[in-house]
């Protein structure tokens, strides 16, 4: 593989949902492919040191056994495929991960995206919009021992947020379990975690979350399921996102014009009222812009609805949208959409870049101001501003003079043989990204810029 080719595949999902074990399957296919692979293990890791294990026991041995990214210096750089385990645990992971994949090589991530008090952790939310591929996997619940657990459940009392432990201190829960066990803690730990909770019916709603760049089609893929709903007879409440009205004022709709009636246009959820109540299925297209959307959803499948939610994972800058970062924990699954790299044509494109000069979060939208990009195309865009910056304020001309969007076609032409090098050096001692305007924002900074996608 050359340069450009890497990807970032990340698993998430509750505690015995296999996370593991899905990463040693996509590791041993590697090897069988004759592809070297160099695995990295989280060093407090209560099972093997230098080894991963799974909670069933399957091992996989691994090179290297340490606490920060940062340790493994550059060794991984003879090896095709990087494999990081428990990569919630590593404060370096998403700098890390990028700059590998920025070199080319394929990094295979498992990790929990929330803890046991439903709080995301950071680094993993930051990972999502970086990643080519996003994979959530549910266990079994372990109270009901009926339905699909998306949630971990601590049995012992601690306030540590890293804990390493099995079945002897969590718990694998559906939505319905967590919310009996932690309503009242003291009624949670008199209660056997082998005595199957009493679960009314229609308790069981859901939430699904289909994530993604522009134009990869996350808004057909909702209309779709809505559709399947609707084939069964199941009432359906669409909500559309006032702000766009580019297509239509009453209608979600896709930029090759696909649409479907929404019941209700607006910009807060809290307008929408009760009415979504009187639905079997609710679905939320545009889900980055609403406020409070991980809450709404949550309440809505509390209450046994199907909740279809259509969002961007991050903006143009690669940062991701602090509500989408809580959904993704709260969601039981969670699909990542591709798109086809509009530069090169070539590859799939998980990235969104804006291609017009604008300081706006919040900038709505279509190909006229958007591309939808492959990781080599981004990367190759980006160095070129910073490059173009530079040029510029060495020469002193003020810096709303030059352009913060891609070059045009002729202008990438002769960018292309000024012979100025474009690359940007990574900070090598820690293992960060490199320089740009979206290093290491927290995720509840608010800015204003955005991008609009209906897709």
């Amino acid at each position: 593989m050359h340069d450009g080719d890497g990807n970032i595949e990340l698993i998430i999902g509750p505690m015995f949902a296999g996370k593991t074990t899905e990463l040693m399957r996509r590791v041993q296919r590697h090897k069988h492919a004759q592809r070297s692979c160099y695995i990295i293990n989280y060093s407090r890791n209560s099972y093997q040191n230098q080894r991963l294990s799974t909670h069933d026991q399957l091992s996989l041995t691994a090179n290297v056994s340490i606490a920060k990214l940062s340790e493994v210096c550059d060794e991984w750089r003879d090896y095709d495929v990087i494999a990081v385990d428990n990569g919630q645990f590593f404060p370096d992971v998403v700098g890390f991960c990028a700059r590998a994949a920025n070199e080319g090589k394929t990094v295979i991530v498992s990790a929990l995206d929330v803890d046991c008090r439903e709080t995301p952790f950071d680094e993993v939310c930051r990972l999502v919009p970086r990643a080519e591929s996003v994979l959530k996997l549910s266990a079994v619940c372990m109270k009901c021992h009926e339905h699909d657990a998306f949630l971990t459940y601590r049995t012992i009392e601690s306030n540590e947020r890293e804990l390493y432990g099995g079945a002897d201190m969590y718990l694998a829960v559906c939505r319905w379990c967590y919310k009996q066990l932690t309503m009242s803690h003291v009624d949670a730990q008199k209660t056997s975690a082998s005595t199957a909770a009493v679960v009314p019916n229609g308790a069981h709603g859901r939430i699904e979350l289909i994530i993604g760049p522009m134009f990869a089609g996350k808004t057909t893929e909702l209309m779709r399921r809505v559709q399947r709903h609707k084939h069964a007879q199941r009432s359906c409440y669409i909500i559309k996102y006032a702000g766009d009205t580019r297509y239509s004022e009453g209608a979600i709709t896709s930029h090759d014009q696909r649409a479907l009636t929404a019941n209700v246009s607006v910009s807060n959820l809290h307008d929408v009222g009760d009415e979504w109540r009187k639905y079997d299925v609710i679905a939320v297209d545009e889900g980055q812009f609403f406020p409070g959307v991980a809450a709404f959803c949550s309440k809505a499948a509390d209450s046994g609805k199907v909740v279809i939610v259509s969002a961007l994972d991050a903006d143009y800058l690669q940062e991701p949208f602090e509500e989408i970062c809580l959904l993704v924990s709260r969601a039981d699954s969670v699909v990542k959409l591709s798109a086809v790299c509009m530069e090169c044509h070539n590859r799939k494109a998980s990235f969104t870049y804006r291609t017009v000069k604008s300081d706006e979060r919040k900038l709505v939208g279509g190909s006229d101001m958007y591309m939808s990009v492959c990781r080599s195309c981004y990367e190759t865009k980006r160095n070129m501003v910073q490059t173009e910056k530079y040029i510029y304020s060495c020469v002193g001309i003020n810096e709303g003079s030059y352009s913060e969007c891609s070059p045009g076609p002729s202008e990438r032409s002769s960018a292309g043989t000024s012979g100025v090098q474009t690359s940007v050096k990574v900070d090598e001692q820690n293992c960060t990204e490199p320089n740009t305007e979206a290093k290491k924002m927290p995720l509840k900074r608010k800015r204003n810029q955005m991008a609009v996608d209906t897709t």
